[in-house]
C-alpha cells in the first residue's frame, strides 16, 4: 500500500542516501578504501527506494510532534480535501513529466542533428584500432574540427568522434580503448535510463545531483577496467593522453558547445577538481583490503535500506490536557487505553478499552491527523 506519509518518507529516505553518495563520491579516499562496486550499489538503492514507496502493514511509526508536524501541517489543513489535492498533485506531476519528457526528446534530437550534419572525415587509422581492440565491434569513428574532446554516442548505433589533434597511435589507442570500454558496459544506456528517472522525479532537485554524479562514478569505473590489464607504464601512457586532451582543449578556439547529449567523454575539461579526483585513483588504485571493506559496506547498505522499510515517519499534535478534560468529558481515546486491529485490508477496529466501538477506513487512518494510535494484530489485542 502506497500513502503520503510512506511516499514522504521514502523521498526522505533516498535524499539521505544520494547525499550521503555525493560525499563519499567526491572523498578520494573512500575511493580508494571502499571502491567503485560499494558506490554503485548505493546509487542502485537511492534509485529503488524512491521508485518503490510501499507502506507494509506492521510499520513501527516514529511520531514527530514538532519538525515534521510543522512542515505537514498545510496537509492536515487540506486533510479534509484529501481526494481534490493528491489528484491536483498527480495532475502536475504527469504534465511535468510530460514537459520533461519532451525536453529530454527535443535533446537527444537536436544533438542527433548536430552531430549528423557536422564536417567529418572516416578515420581508417581509428577503424584499424578498433579493429585490434574488437574485431566484431559495430563502431564507427569520424574526425571533425567541430569536436573538442574524444566522446562516444549513439544508443543503437554508436560513433566515436575525435578531434583533429596530433594523437600519437599509442594516445590514439587509449582514447579508442576507453570510448570502446564505455560502449562494451552499455553506460549510454544506463545514463539514458537515470535521464528517465529524473524525468519521473523531475520536481525533486536532490535527483539532478544523482545523475550529475553518477556521470563521475561511470568515468572512474571505465579508469578502473582499463587500469586492471595496465602496468604502471601503461597507466602513466594513459594519464599522460588524458593530460594532453586536456592542455590542447585548453589552448584551442572550439566549435564546440554543449550540444551533444547523453555522451561518455573522454575527458571534462571544466571539471579539474574530478580530473584530478580520475589521476589518483589511477595512480594508486584500490587498496588491497577494499574487497573486504566492500562487503561490509554493501551490507551495512542492505540493512539500513531494508530497515527503512521497517519504520515509517508521521507527524502529529497532542493538544492540551485541559483542552480535552472539560466538565463534561467523560472518555478520551489516546494511545493509553486505545489502538486499532486491523480487519481487513481497508478497514481497521477501534478498541477503546478493550472493545470494539468503531471501524475506521484505512484511508481515514492514512490522510487523518487524528488516528495515532497503536496498530496491533488480532493475537496482541
Amino acid at each position: 500500500m502506497i500513502t503520503f506519509y510512506s511516499f514522504c518518507w521514502s523521498v526522505i529516505i533516498s535524499s539521505i542516501c544520494i547525499i550521503i553518495l555525493i560525499l563519499f563520491r567526491r572523498n578520494s579516499r573512500f575511493l580508494l578504501n571502499f571502491n567503485l562496486p560499494t558506490l554503485l550499489f548505493l546509487f542502485l538503492l537511492c534509485m529503488i527506494r524512491m521508485l518503490i514507496p510501499f507502506e507494509f502493514p506492521h510499520f513501527q511509526k516514529i511520531i514527530d510532534s514538532h519538525t515534521y508536524s510543522f512542515i505537514m501541517k498545510p496537509y492536515a489543513i487540506l486533510s479534509a480535501h484529501y481526494s481534490y489535492v493528491l489528484s491536483a498533485f498527480i495532475i502536475i506531476w504527469i504534465i511535468g513529466i510530460f514537459y520533461f519528457f519532451y525536453r529530454f526528446c527535443k535533446r537527444i534530437y537536436l544533438s542527433n542533428l548536430y552531430l549528423h550534419n557536422l564536417k567529418k572525415q572516416t578515420s581508417d587509422i581509428a577503424m584499424m584500432i578498433l579493429a585490434q581492440i574488437d574485431a566484431h565491434h559495430k563502431l564507427s569513428a569520424f574526425y571533425s574540427e567541430s569536436i573538442e574532446v574524444p566522446m562516444v554516442c549513439g544508443l543503437f548505433h554508436s560513433t566515436i568522434y575525435l578531434p583533429t589533434y596530433n594523437y600519437t597511435e599509442k594516445q590514439l589507442y587509449h582514447i579508442l580503448l576507453h570510448e570502446y570500454t564505455h560502449y562494451k558496459n552499455r553506460d549510454l544506456w544506463i545514463k539514458c535510463i537515470i535521464q528517465i528517472f529524473c524525468i519521473i522525479f523531475w520536481w525533486n532537485p536532490i535527483v539532478y545531483l544523482l545523475c550529475k554524479n553518477l556521470d563521475d562514478v561511470l568515468e572512474l569505473k571505465c579508469d578502473a577496467t582499463l587500469a586492471q590489464d595496465f602496468k604502471d607504464e601503461e597507466k602513466i601512457s594513459y594519464l599522460e593522453t588524458l593530460l594532453y586532451t586536456l592542455r590542447t582543449v585548453q589552448n584551442k578556439q572550439t566549435l564546440y558547445t554543449q550540444k551533444n547529449f547523453l555522451t561518455s567523454a573522454f575527458i571534462k575539461p571544466a571539471s579539474e577538481n574530478f580530473t584530478k579526483q580520475r589521476f589518483q585513483y589511477l595512480l594508486n588504485g584500490p587498496k588491497k583490503h577494499s574487497h573486504f571493506l566492500n562487503y561490509i559496506g554493501i551490507v551495512l547498505i542492505s540493512i539500513f535500506f531494508f530497515s527503512s522499510y521497517y519504520f515509517l515517519l508521521q507527524p502529529s499534535y497532542e493538544a492540551p490536557r485541559e483542552e480535552l478534560w472539560g466538565p463534561k468529558t467523560t472518555n478520551v481515546i489516546d494511545a493509553s487505553n486505545s489502538y486499532l486491529v486491523p480487519k481487513d485490508a481497508h478497514t481497521y477496529f477501534l478498541y477503546y478499552n478493550g472493545n470494539i466501538i468503531d471501524e475506521i477506513s484505512a484511508e481515514e487512518v492514512n490522510a487523518s491527523f487524528n488516528y495515532y494510535l497503536p496498530i496491533k494484530n488480532q493475537e496482541e489485542k
